[in-house]
């Protein structure tokens, strides 16, 4: 698992940090078939949330747009450390994201860091 430091992505860089993610997610399912998302919320904030959405809803389309079959490849995604305001965060972001995916969600409680 790769972990970054902390740092604010600018709205200028999303389409770049959108073909990145599906230029790894490509890979992955060349390599293996099918990939699988981890997301690690500590950390996060109501304002980071806020501030990707856009960068979720750009994810979310081109994922759409393509004809790579990318969330069909895509195994799970577990969110871990969900901060105390998960249900908020997400009632932002379903209006964003296709159906289909939530599904596929799983959270996990006070995960392992």
């Amino acid at each position: 698992m790769m972990c970054f430091p902390k740092s604010i992505a600018h709205p200028d860089y999303y389409i770049n940090m959108a073909d990145y993610l599906f230029m790894i997610s490509g890979n992955l399912i060349e390599t293996f078939g099918s990939y699988r998302i981890v997301i690690n919320c500590n950390g996060v904030t109501i304002s980071a949330i806020e501030r990707y959405k856009e960068l979720v809803s750009l994810v979310s389309k081109k994922g759409l747009e393509n004809d790579k079959g990318l969330l069909k490849k895509l195994n799970i995604i577990h969110i871990c450390n969900p901060p105390s305001f998960v249900d908020h965060g997400l009632k932002i972001l379903i209006p964003l994201i296709d159906n289909n995916l939530w599904t596929k969600i799983s959270i996990m409680q006070d995960a392992k860091k």
